[in-house]
């Protein structure tokens, strides 16, 4: 293979002998060293190794399938017997669809529970000093404008208040378009027909010439 080989191109997939169809699935230490190694043969491999796809398959389950894909060098799961039931297949289809979002999710979490404790500490500095009214507007000063400390604790505020509701919007956001592609599938919108036996469709032709 070419060393700048594009890393689309190539999947690897790593499924222990004894998981194949046991029902038994590799422990999570098994599986990071099993796929460190991997990943460690294909940056020595091709210049793209870092980026190319690791499944884990063995025992794949919608019951163990989060914890599979939250584990390092882990970019998929082969999905044996559970992809015959149309509902756990959906369930690990799901699961690997919103495991992208995961990071950027976590980040505005972060920086909405920071805004919010910065808020509070900023209300109680100001309810200290000039009492609510410098979030509302009454007193000396208020987040729209003012001098000095109190003023440069009103727009600390604002700013914080601004991130805080920024955040809580975008959450809410991301929350819904996760409950609408949870309610939607390919899987189950899209029924997959049994074949039709030969004989059997040659008697609907007979039937139908009739």
């Amino acid at each position: 293979m070419e060393k700048n080989l594009a890393p689309e191109l190539l999947t690897i997939a790593y499924e222990p002998v004894w998981a194949i169809g046991t029902g038994e699935v590799a422990g999570e230490e098994d599986i990071l060293e099993a796929h460190a190694l991997i990943r460690d043969w294909l940056k020595n491999r091709f210049a793209s190794g870092d980026k190319m796809r690791i499944l884990y398959g063995g025992s794949v389950k919608p019951d163990n399938a989060a914890k599979i894909l939250s584990l390092d060098n882990v970019n998929g799961v082969l999905v044996g017997g559970a992809s015959l039931k149309a509902e756990s297949f959906n369930q690990i289809i799901l699961l690997k669809a919103h495991k992208g979002g995961r990071g950027l999710e976590s980040l505005i979490i972060t920086i909405h529970i920071i805004a919010c404790i910065a808020l509070v500490i900023l209300v109680l500095l100001q309810s200290g000093k000039e009492g609510m009214g410098v979030i509302f507007g009454g007193g000396s000063s208020s987040v729209f404008g003012s001098s000095g400390a109190g003023g440069l604790l009103a727009k600390l505020t604002a700013g914080a208040a601004i991130i805080f509701f920024i955040t809580s919007l975008t959450f809410t956001y991301m929350s819904a378009r996760k409950h609408v592609q949870t309610t939607s599938s390919i899987v189950l919108d899209n029924p997959v027909e049994a074949p039709v036996a030969p004989a059997q469709e040659k008697a609907k032709e007979n039937a139908g010439q009739k």
